[in-house]
Parts: structure tokens; sequence; C-alpha cells
């Protein structure tokens, strides 16, 4: 089976394959992308015994790749079994009835995640209305104004500015939910 999902919050990632998992689905990869666009990824299972499993994503704001993979590495020594790892995160998977608990990940260290990510999500919003604005106004310029491609521009930035904009709302909100987990 293979959804297609859109997350920001690892944790409602987390409920998610959990869910599945009580369905009696296996996560075996997750094929997508990050890299400064909005996380959405192609989640692929296979069947199992219906919460045969337990899901847990872990965290790991690392200045370097190695120092991700380090952790995992920990992570598998201690029994877990690492999924997949997608830039800082790790998905780990374990046996229902495992003692193994995975190492939470730091408030302070998801304050810096998801502030990095609010960052960058409002940067690009802003960064592509600007270039958009510039691009129409070159084209009224140059060509007239062209109502379709005017309004069809208008559209497409819109709905990318407007997808970055949400994604930056969703990381302020889990700053404050974070904020107020660690009595801040």
């Amino acid at each position: 089976m293979k959804k297609i999902k859109c997350f920001i919050d690892k944790n409602k990632e987390e409920l998610f394959l959990n869910e599945m998992a009580a369905e009696g689905f296996a996560l075996t990869e997750i094929k997508g992308f990050e890299g400064g666009s909005i996380p959405v990824g192609l989640y692929c299972f296979e069947s199992c015994e219906p919460a045969e499993y337990v899901y847990h994503i872990a965290l790991r704001y690392a200045e370097t790749d190695e120092e991700v993979w380090q952790y995992a590495g920990e992570l598998e020594e201690s029994g877990a079994e690492v999924i997949q790892i997608k830039d800082c995160w790790i998905y780990l998977r374990l046996k229902k009835d495992s003692e193994v608990i995975p190492g939470k990940t730091p408030p302070e260290e998801e304050m810096e995640f998801y502030s990095d990510k609010y960052d960058g999500y409002i940067s690009g919003a802003l960064l592509f209305l600007v270039a958009a604005g510039c691009w129409v106004s070159v084209y009224i310029k140059k060509a007239g104004p062209e109502p379709m491609i005017i309004a069809a521009t208008c559209v497409l930035v819109g709905a990318v500015s407007g997808t970055a904009f949400i994604a930056a709302l969703k990381c302020k909100s889990k700053l404050k939910d974070i904020k107020k987990q660690i009595g801040g």
C-alpha cells in the first residue's frame, strides 16, 4: 500500500505511522523530498500483523550528516530498527513488546529545528512573491497586459507562497507547543 502525505509536525507523522501499524501495515520506505521545500512523501507499506510494530521518529538536528548517522547507529545498537534516515529525521521501528525506549529529542533541539524551518518558509514565501512581482512587472512592460498569463501567474504565486506561509504557521504553532511543554 502507498499513501501520499505531507507532515511538518513529527508527532503527527509518528501518530500516522502508528495508526497504519495498528491496521496491519508496516512502513518500508518513504519516497519524497524535503530539502527546504514542503515535506511531501510517498509512504510505502507492506502487510504485517496488526499492532505488531510501534514507530518512533527521532530528530537529530546536527551540523553534519555524519552526526545524524552516528546517532542512528546508537539507536540501532540499543535495539531499534532504523527504517530510513531523511535529512535529520530517523524513522525507527520497534516490536510492540520491545523494551527499547528511544531517546526523546531534547526540546531545545526541536525548537532550533522548527525555528529554522519557520525562517526558511517565511523567507521562501516572501522571496517567491517578490520574484513573481518582478516577473509580472517585466512581462507587462515587454509583452503588454495579457490577462490569462498574468492571472495564471497570480494563481501559481498564491498557491506556492500560500503553502509556504501555512507551513510557517504550523512551525510557529509547533514552537508555541514546545515552549508550553518546557514551561516557557
